[in-house]
């Protein structure tokens, strides 16, 4: 009960006041003494009023932090699978690319992966980089790729070495030895590798590569002296060598000038071949030489000899007896007997390299004195003719010393070789292209366009190919000399073509010339006595030269001294 106080005429009344129920609205007690529509307006007006002052009076309630929901953890992803580590090596029937280790060398891997450390100049040739280092790409080539030496900027050459021993030195009291091991330690110090007379004659034929810087050590007059002079040297370095001898003069018992077949045996069996050397000095047919007498005379020379090297000596892995043209003239009346008494090749001396496809009867040897100087000698070490074939050279290789990480992948090893192969093929270099996608392939077994780009490049090489052959032998067929070019490109492209080797063999050379500047007293015919030895060969100098038949020379002209076949050159040094 509350209380009230009420004035009423200034008096003051107090009196009890019951309380208004919960319920009472005074807004609603008033809308209700409305009539009709005015109360209902007078309601709705009254309730929006309420609502509003009550919004605007009521206190909000504190605010309640609230919890985040839970939200259970997703599993931990699971981690990635190892990368498959890298082999040592990938390998396809082409390529062998090894990834080296630190303590691998070229004839380790020779060892390991084509089974002999003799054959590490095919991983040196093909252009891995001594020393290796760990991680370095090493492409080991599976077989021969390049049988007949023909690259786009040139071809391999061999220089066959022709030195003279004989009784002459005998009495000399050997001069020529310390000169003569000075040639041979070069050879060994400079990388060069003197070869057997089996492999350069395989090599002839288009069944063998031979090593980069290869030579053919030979010697001529072979008797006594030999073993004190050349053979200790070779010995000691391990080099093979060819003797040539005078078979009728071979001594039945030691102790002679000439050497006896035992001894000879004993030579074999340490690397140094015996061949034949006629008695004659030269076998040419000589001038009022019969027909007939002359056939006699061959049939002497070179039968016996035949005869006795294949009962006495070990035959060589190919079955064939050679022969040195003495002094190095022949014709082909010469190289029609030879064959007919079964020699497989012949000597020259016209101071020239050898090509593989030099005919097998007209092989030069360049003359080295024993006693010649360092200097003069490394003149004669010429092992490879630049000339560009084709589309021309090119480096091939340089992104093979790149160390391999530990964490690459199949595809990061394979790109390399993937993007050489285009650049190559832009070039027009298809042969090397094609090379570059079979590593590629052999990497990265997965790459499904590999085989099928490398496929579409053999036959490009191919085609190309049949072209070049088919027009170089049509020019050769025709004695034309550029009948070369297009054999050296086809070879070029694809060096096991035996069709362009043979061709070529058969095709006609350029001729090869000597430069002579004409002294104050020279003429075409004392010329012809200097290169010759013959004066009546003058005639050819002048047309060589397209001078007036016994016409005055002009000092100081450069004249072209042409090569007679089968007449080596007096002066080849000039």
């Amino acid at each position: 009960m509350v209380r009230l106080y009420s004035v009423r005429g200034g008096a003051a009344h107090v009196g009890a006041v019951r309380p208004p129920r919960r319920d009472y609205n005074p807004l609603m007690e008033a809308a209700k003494r409305l009539p009709g529509a005015a109360w209902s307006a007078r309601l709705i007006a009254g309730w929006a009023v309420g609502m509003l002052l009550t919004a605007c009076t009521s206190i909000p309630p504190a605010p309640v932090a609230l919890e985040p929901p839970v939200v259970a953890a997703p599993p931990p992803a699971p981690p990635p699978p190892p990368r498959e580590p890298l082999p040592d090596a990938f390998e396809s029937k082409d390529f062998i690319l090894a990834i080296a280790g630190a303590d691998d060398t070229v004839e380790s891997l020779a060892t390991r992966y084509l089974g002999t450390p003799g054959l590490a100049w095919m991983i040196t040739d093909y252009g891995a980089r001594r020393p290796l280092s760990a991680g370095q790409r090493v492409v080991i080539p599976r077989r021969q790729w390049n049988p007949a030496g023909v690259t786009p900027a040139g071809f391999q050459v061999v220089p066959v070495l022709a030195y003279a021993t004989g009784p002459t030195l005998g009495r000399r009291g050997v001069p020529g030895a310390p000169q003569f091991a000075e040639h041979m330690r070069y050879l060994k110090s400079a990388g060069y590798n003197p070869i057997r007379l089996s492999d350069f004659i395989a090599f002839l034929q288009h069944r063998r590569q031979l090593p980069q810087r290869s030579v053919l050590i030979t010697f001529d007059d072979v008797q006594r002296d030999f073993l004190n002079t050349a053979y200790p040297v070779l010995r000691e370095l391990g080099f093979p060598a060819v003797v040539f001898v005078v078979t009728a003069t071979v001594a039945s018992r030691p102790g002679g000038p000439s050497l006896t077949w035992t001894e000879l045996r004993d030579l074999a069996r340490n690397g140094i071949d015996t061949q034949a050397q006629p008695r004659t000095r030269d076998l040419r047919r000589g001038a009022g030489e019969s027909a007939t007498a002359y056939s006699r005379r061959m049939q002497q020379e070179l039968e016996p000899p035949v005869e006795l090297l294949r009962r006495h000596l070990p035959r060589l892995p190919d079955g064939l007896e050679t022969l040195v043209y003495s002094g190095g003239r022949w014709s082909d009346d010469v190289t029609r007997y030879a064959r007919q008494y079964g020699y497989g090749a012949a000597f020259g001396l016209s101071g020239e390299p050898n090509p593989a496809f030099v005919g097998i009867f007209q092989i030069s040897r360049t003359s080295i004195p024993l006693d010649a100087a360092l200097e003069d000698f490394k003149r004669a070490l010429v092992t490879f003719y630049e000339q560009p074939i084709g589309p021309g050279g090119v480096e091939v290789g340089p992104h093979w010393s790149q160390p391999i990480g530990n964490d690459a992948s199949r595809r990061d090893v394979a790109a390399p070789h993937r993007e050489w192969s285009a650049m190559l093929e832009q070039r027009g270099l298809l042969r090397e292209a094609r090379d570059e996608c079979l590593m590629a392939a052999a990497i990265d077994s997965e790459d499904a366009s590999a085989a099928a780009r490398c496929a579409a490049l053999g036959e490009r090489i191919a085609s190309e190919e049949t072209r070049l052959v088919t027009e170089g032998a049509a020019l050769a067929r025709a004695g034309n000399p550029a009948a070369r070019g297009p054999l050296l490109a086809a070879l070029a492209l694809n060096p096991g073509s035996f069709a362009a080797f043979e061709a070529l063999v058969s095709a006609p050379g350029p001729g090869r010339f000597l430069r002579h500047t004409v002294g104050s007293r020279d003429t075409a015919v004392s010329l012809a006595d200097l290169y010759y030895g013959d004066r009546t060969r003058a005639e050819l100098i002048e047309q060589a030269n397209g001078l007036t038949p016994g016409a005055p020379l002009t000092p100081g002209q450069m004249l072209r001294i042409p090569e007679i076949q089968g007449v080596p050159f007096l002066r080849p040094d000039r």
